[in-house]
């Protein structure tokens, strides 16, 4: 699986394993099975979405939802890069309520262990959808 990942995603875990966060890794390649449906809620840069596609093969299907408007670029750039025709990834932020919140992200300068966060005021719709991509 080829995937652009920032430094942060670049653990020593993915340096010993060979793959990022293998005990969670590990749990999907157990229980996905082909023909499955996956929701990745904060698909970040989209290792978990490519390897869920991947496991649930043409006939599942997976839904990746991410709010930040600079990883959407960058999880598309994974999915194509893999062949991934069975995701479709939706910009939004998931609750079981309706609030206002706020919502802590950190800035696209993004180094090893130091994050500029900044603030972001979000509104989640109950019984709303986000609008989804078709794939």
């Amino acid at each position: 699986m080829g995937l652009s990942l920032s430094p942060r995603c670049r653990s020593l875990d993915s340096i010993f394993h060979g793959e990022y966060e293998a005990a969670t890794t590990a749990v999907l390649r157990k229980y996905l099975a082909p023909g499955a449906v996956f929701v990745e809620l904060g698909a970040n840069e989209g290792y978990f979405t490519v390897l869920a596609s991947q496991l649930v093969g043409p006939q599942g299907i997976v839904i990746a939802i991410e709010p930040r408007s600079r990883l959407q670029s960058v999880i598309t750039a994974n999915l194509e890069a893999n062949n991934c025709r069975n995701v479709r990834v939706g910009k939004a932020v998931v609750s079981s309520k309706t609030q206002k919140v706020s919502l802590a992200l950190a800035s696209a300068i993004e180094q090893w262990l130091q994050f500029a966060v900044q603030t972001h005021e979000v509104s989640s719709s109950k019984g709303g959808s986000p609008e989804l991509h078709p794939w």
